[in-house]
């Protein structure tokens, strides 16, 4: 019995630990993953081919998240005013003077379960195999696209083949859904949780080798 009780006390810490570790999110991770502010292509009040370059400035001042923010000519980058890592930068990419991209680093790894939850299954992947000859080095980079959202997640470059699972973990957010001009070859329909091979492909749109 004695035993019985300790592990239900040790299953019962271990529910609540995973449960606090999604609670862990700052305030403007969980306004992402809530949508609290505005429904997606939009971030913030920032809404991809709308928001001209003077409006998203001002609506970055009054957000209190935001702090340092530096205007470029057809740009602007900011980070986040309680010094956490990350903050991000929009990008004016034609003469219309709207917002064409924006890249989101948010201030904490933030689980592809967690984004699953709140956004839906994902409509595409890229998983590349890279080998730098120079540093006679091999990364793999992924990112995992949900077109209907109009966003994209950036893994970043991983030394070895990473996990495609719940627990996968991400910083960056991109819009609009990535790549926008190339890499299309590699990009293929998101199918569940399946292997790292199974997704990559090589520059030419072959499978990885």
């Amino acid at each position: 019995m004695h035993r019985y009780r300790l592990f239900i006390i040790i299953i019962s810490v271990a529910l609540n630990l995973t449960s606090c570790g999604r609670d862990s999110y700052s305030d403007i991770t969980r306004r992402w993953l809530a949508g609290t502010s505005c429904q997606s292509p939009c971030w913030e009040g920032i809404t991809l081919e709308q928001t001209k370059k003077s409006e998203a400035i001002s609506i970055l001042k009054q957000n209190p998240y935001v702090s340092q923010i530096k205007e470029g000519k057809d740009s602007a980058d900011w980070e986040w005013s309680d010094g956490k890592f990350g903050g991000g930068q929009f990008v004016i990419l034609d003469d219309k003077g709207v917002v064409g991209m924006l890249l989101v680093d948010l201030p904490e790894p933030v689980y592809l379960g967690d984004v699953i939850d709140a956004y839906g299954e994902p409509s595409h992947i890229i998983a590349r195999k890279i080998h730098d000859s120079w540093h006679d080095d091999t990364y793999y980079p992924l990112l995992i696209m949900f077109e209907s959202q109009g966003f994209t997640l950036d893994t970043g470059f991983h030394d070895n083949e990473p996990r495609l699972d719940r627990k996968l973990t991400f910083y960056k957010v991109v819009y609009p859904m990535y790549p926008r001009y190339k890499g299309m070859e590699t990009m293929v329909p998101w199918e569940g949780f399946k292997s790292f091979r199974f997704y990559c492909r090589d520059k030419f749109g072959d499978f990885c080798k």
